[in-house]
Protein backbone atom coordinates (compact mmCIF):
# COMPACT_ATOMS: atom_id res chain seq x y z
CA UNK A 1 0.00 0.00 0.00
CA UNK A 2 2.62 2.22 0.74
CA UNK A 3 5.33 1.72 -2.09
CA UNK A 4 1.88 2.59 -4.40
CA UNK A 5 1.03 5.57 -2.36
CA UNK A 6 4.59 7.06 -2.38
CA UNK A 7 4.86 6.23 -5.92
CA UNK A 8 1.52 8.31 -6.76
CA UNK A 9 2.85 11.30 -4.09
CA UNK A 10 6.39 11.29 -6.58
CA UNK A 11 3.99 11.83 -10.16
CA UNK A 12 2.35 14.19 -8.11
CA UNK A 13 5.55 16.25 -7.52
CA UNK A 14 6.61 15.19 -11.40
CA UNK A 15 2.98 16.77 -12.51
CA UNK A 16 2.96 19.80 -10.84
CA UNK A 17 6.94 20.57 -12.02
CA UNK A 18 5.27 19.85 -15.17
CA UNK A 19 6.65 16.80 -16.08
CA UNK A 20 3.47 15.29 -17.24
CA UNK A 21 4.76 12.99 -19.54
CA UNK A 22 6.82 11.23 -16.68
CA UNK A 23 4.10 11.65 -14.17
CA UNK A 24 1.52 9.72 -16.51
CA UNK A 25 3.55 6.71 -16.54
CA UNK A 26 3.64 7.10 -12.41
CA UNK A 27 0.31 7.54 -12.08
CA UNK A 28 -0.50 3.85 -14.51
CA UNK A 29 2.28 2.31 -12.31
CA UNK A 30 0.66 3.53 -9.07
CA UNK A 31 -2.82 2.63 -9.78
CA UNK A 32 -1.56 -1.04 -10.49
CA UNK A 33 -0.39 -1.53 -7.18
CA UNK A 34 -2.94 0.09 -6.01
CA UNK A 35 -5.43 -1.75 -7.23
CA UNK A 36 -3.40 -5.13 -6.05
CA UNK A 37 -3.82 -3.92 -2.50
CA UNK A 38 -7.63 -2.54 -3.00
CA UNK A 39 -6.18 0.26 -1.43
CA UNK A 40 -9.63 2.25 -3.78
CA UNK A 41 -9.15 6.08 -1.82
CA UNK A 42 -5.71 6.20 -3.51
CA UNK A 43 -7.18 4.82 -7.25
CA UNK A 44 -9.83 7.54 -7.20
CA UNK A 45 -7.16 10.11 -6.61
CA UNK A 46 -5.12 8.60 -9.35
CA UNK A 47 -7.95 8.31 -11.77
CA UNK A 48 -8.38 12.16 -11.45
CA UNK A 49 -4.94 13.21 -11.49
CA UNK A 50 -4.38 11.07 -14.69
CA UNK A 51 -7.70 13.12 -15.84
CA UNK A 52 -6.33 16.43 -14.84
CA UNK A 53 -3.34 15.36 -17.16
CA UNK A 54 -5.66 14.89 -20.22
CA UNK A 55 -7.49 18.06 -19.25
CA UNK A 56 -4.14 20.06 -19.47
CA UNK A 57 -3.18 18.10 -23.01
CA UNK A 58 -6.65 19.41 -24.20
CA UNK A 59 -7.32 15.79 -24.64
CA UNK A 60 -11.00 16.15 -23.21
CA UNK A 61 -12.11 12.73 -23.86
CA UNK A 62 -9.29 11.36 -21.92
CA UNK A 63 -9.63 13.71 -19.25
CA UNK A 64 -13.59 12.80 -19.01
CA UNK A 65 -12.93 9.03 -19.11
CA UNK A 66 -10.66 8.85 -16.47
CA UNK A 67 -12.72 11.80 -14.35
CA UNK A 68 -15.89 9.70 -14.27
CA UNK A 69 -14.16 6.63 -13.38
CA UNK A 70 -12.43 8.82 -10.31
CA UNK A 71 -16.17 10.26 -9.37
CA UNK A 72 -17.29 6.43 -9.70
CA UNK A 73 -14.62 5.41 -6.87
CA UNK A 74 -15.18 8.61 -4.84
CA UNK A 75 -18.79 7.76 -4.31
CA UNK A 76 -18.22 3.83 -3.38
CA UNK A 77 -15.52 5.51 -0.75
CA UNK A 78 -17.69 7.71 0.50
CA UNK A 79 -14.70 10.45 -0.49
CA UNK A 80 -16.96 13.27 -0.27
CA UNK A 81 -14.47 16.58 -0.88
CA UNK A 82 -12.30 14.16 -3.61
CA UNK A 83 -16.30 14.23 -5.29
CA UNK A 84 -16.91 18.09 -5.14
CA UNK A 85 -13.23 18.61 -6.79
CA UNK A 86 -13.35 15.58 -9.68
CA UNK A 87 -16.78 17.13 -10.03
CA UNK A 88 -15.54 20.91 -10.77
CA UNK A 89 -12.68 19.00 -13.36
CA UNK A 90 -15.50 16.96 -14.64
CA UNK A 91 -17.28 20.38 -15.65
CA UNK A 92 -14.22 21.56 -17.04
CA UNK A 93 -13.62 18.61 -19.74
CA UNK A 94 -17.22 18.61 -20.68
CA UNK A 95 -16.84 22.21 -21.50
CA UNK A 96 -13.17 21.99 -22.94
CA UNK A 97 -14.86 19.18 -25.01
CA UNK A 98 -17.96 21.60 -25.84
CA UNK A 99 -20.46 19.40 -24.52
CA UNK A 100 -22.06 22.49 -22.88
CA UNK A 101 -24.94 20.66 -21.72
CA UNK A 102 -22.97 17.82 -19.37
CA UNK A 103 -20.90 20.66 -18.49
CA UNK A 104 -23.59 22.74 -16.65
CA UNK A 105 -25.20 19.44 -15.48
CA UNK A 106 -21.92 18.73 -13.56
CA UNK A 107 -21.26 22.29 -12.65
CA UNK A 108 -24.89 22.53 -11.00
CA UNK A 109 -23.70 19.64 -8.84
CA UNK A 110 -20.47 20.55 -8.08
CA UNK A 111 -22.00 24.43 -7.15
CA UNK A 112 -25.02 22.19 -5.17
CA UNK A 113 -22.15 20.10 -3.11
CA UNK A 114 -19.61 23.18 -2.59
CA UNK A 115 -22.50 24.87 -0.70
CA UNK A 116 -23.27 22.15 1.76
CA UNK A 117 -19.32 22.05 2.49
CA UNK A 118 -18.55 24.54 5.56
CA UNK A 119 -15.36 25.57 7.50
CA UNK A 120 -15.39 26.18 10.31
CA UNK A 121 -13.51 29.90 10.19
CA UNK A 122 -16.25 32.19 9.72
CA UNK A 123 -14.51 35.41 9.74
CA UNK A 124 -12.00 35.13 6.73
CA UNK A 125 -15.20 33.90 4.51
CA UNK A 126 -14.12 30.68 3.86
CA UNK A 127 -18.03 29.30 3.09
CA UNK A 128 -17.88 31.64 -0.03
CA UNK A 129 -14.47 30.77 -0.65
CA UNK A 130 -15.55 26.76 -1.08
CA UNK A 131 -17.73 27.50 -3.72
CA UNK A 132 -15.76 30.26 -5.40
CA UNK A 133 -14.00 28.00 -8.09
CA UNK A 134 -17.68 26.63 -9.07
CA UNK A 135 -19.14 29.44 -9.31
CA UNK A 136 -16.71 30.81 -11.44
CA UNK A 137 -16.78 28.03 -14.11
CA UNK A 138 -20.68 27.90 -13.62
CA UNK A 139 -20.57 31.58 -14.51
CA UNK A 140 -18.52 30.53 -17.73
CA UNK A 141 -20.48 28.12 -18.80
CA UNK A 142 -23.51 30.46 -18.48
CA UNK A 143 -21.82 33.35 -20.74
CA UNK A 144 -20.70 30.00 -23.17
CA UNK A 145 -24.55 28.90 -23.34
CA UNK A 146 -25.70 32.61 -24.31
CA UNK A 147 -26.71 33.59 -21.36
CA UNK A 148 -26.46 37.76 -20.61
CA UNK A 149 -24.68 37.51 -17.42
CA UNK A 150 -22.74 40.06 -16.68
CA UNK A 151 -24.02 40.99 -12.99
CA UNK A 152 -23.32 37.29 -12.20
CA UNK A 153 -19.47 38.23 -13.56
CA UNK A 154 -19.34 41.53 -12.02
CA UNK A 155 -20.44 40.42 -8.41
CA UNK A 156 -18.20 37.42 -8.48
CA UNK A 157 -15.40 39.95 -9.29
CA UNK A 158 -16.30 42.15 -6.71
CA UNK A 159 -16.39 39.52 -4.35
CA UNK A 160 -12.95 38.80 -5.11
CA UNK A 161 -11.50 41.34 -4.49
CA UNK A 162 -13.23 42.05 -1.75
CA UNK A 163 -13.95 38.70 0.78
CA UNK A 164 -11.43 36.94 -0.78
CA UNK A 165 -8.05 39.40 -1.59
CA UNK A 166 -5.50 37.70 0.64
CA UNK A 167 -6.48 34.09 -0.92
CA UNK A 168 -5.21 32.84 -4.00
CA UNK A 169 -7.41 33.24 -6.62
CA UNK A 170 -5.54 33.15 -10.00
CA UNK A 171 -7.63 30.30 -11.98
CA UNK A 172 -10.91 32.07 -10.77
CA UNK A 173 -10.00 35.21 -12.17
CA UNK A 174 -8.44 33.39 -15.49
CA UNK A 175 -11.98 31.72 -15.52
CA UNK A 176 -13.58 35.38 -15.21
CA UNK A 177 -11.63 36.93 -17.81
CA UNK A 178 -12.67 34.41 -20.24
CA UNK A 179 -16.34 34.92 -19.63
CA UNK A 180 -15.85 38.78 -20.02
CA UNK A 181 -14.02 38.32 -23.08
CA UNK A 182 -17.10 36.05 -24.75
CA UNK A 183 -19.60 38.83 -23.75
CA UNK A 184 -16.81 41.58 -25.47
CA UNK A 185 -16.31 43.32 -22.29
CA UNK A 186 -12.41 44.06 -22.66
CA UNK A 187 -11.89 46.11 -19.71
CA UNK A 188 -12.66 43.47 -17.74
CA UNK A 189 -11.06 40.77 -19.83
CA UNK A 190 -6.79 40.45 -20.52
Amino acid sequence: VQLGRSIMNYANLLYYVGRTDIAHKKYLESLELCKKFNNFADVGMIYRHLGLIGLNNNNPGQAIKYLLRANQIHQETKHQIAIDTTTLFLAQAYMQNNDLDNALKYIEKTVLLTNRRRHADKTQSFDEYYTLPSRCVQALINTKLGHNNKAELDSLLNEIQTLHQEKHKGRELWWLSQAYYIIKDFKCSP
